[in-house]
């Protein structure tokens, strides 16, 4: 992993032994810490991330493609690359959908609103599903920092 400005180094999965790549990272609102997250739901934090749960035990059987924190820093969400979505610690998950309005297998990042009340599913295939306040004229635009980079590859 590589820093570039003023993002700090806390660490990486280099050295572990992982179970599935890193498809997935997100900051902690307060820039000192980040979660990474691997294609089978796996979570490892660094810094001051704290560790609300993993998508490892998911029932789903589905990979996972991205990652998103919450605004207060106290949760975070798993993408399913199916568009299903599982929330840990203060992130609610509002449903995710089969495909998220795309091919199966298309979901690539999860971005919150500001509120945390709601979330847009972005599609390889380049369609936006809303969920929760996300689909209401007016829902907070995510904050800078809030957004997630889709799935690595």
């Amino acid at each position: 992993m590589f820093t570039y400005g003023d993002a700090g180094f806390f660490g990486s999965a280099g050295g572990t032994t992982l179970n599935a790549p890193v498809v997935g990272m997100a900051a902690t609102p307060d820039g000192k810490g980040y979660w990474l997250v691997a294609a089978d739901g796996g979570v490892f934090t660094y810094g001051d991330a704290g560790f609300f749960g993993s998508g490892a035990s998911s029932s789903s059987g589905n990979a996972f493609s991205a990652m998103a924190a919450t605004p207060d820093g106290d949760g975070y969400w798993l993408l399913a690359t199916d568009g299903a979505v599982e929330g840990f610690g203060s992130a609610y998950s509002f449903a995710g959908t089969a495909t998220a309005g795309g091919a199966p297998s298309s979901a690539a990042a999860l971005v919150p609103t500001g509120d945390a009340n709601g979330y847009w599913i972005f599609t390889g295939v380049g369609t936006v599903g809303a969920y929760g306040d996300a689909g209401k004229s007016g829902a907070p635009a995510p904050a800078p920092g809030d957004t997630v980079v889709g799935a690595a590859g």
